[in-house]
């Protein structure tokens, strides 16, 4: 049996949720190769919501850090 390919949409996938990012706000890290939607953009340790962009971001070792959890790596 033969499936043929679905086709392809041209929007990128959400790095977080795996949907397609339409006509919304979207949170682009290209080192990271993270494309999301504002609203999945979280830090990667504790998992907070980090969409709005009014706390600091850090990136350590290639994982999104929230303020406080960056803060307890030192």
């Amino acid at each position: 049996i033969h499936c043929p390919a679905l086709p392809r949409s041209s929007e990128p996938l959400c790095t977080y949720c795996s949907r397609e990012i339409r006509d919304c706000p979207k949170i682009i890290i290209e080192h990271l190769n993270i494309h999301c939607h504002e609203y999945c953009f979280r830090c990667g340790i504790c998992h907070k919501a980090m969409g709005d962009l009014l706390d600091k971001i850090f990136i350590h070792r290639d994982i999104v850090h929230c303020d406080k959890c960056y803060e307890k790596l030192f």
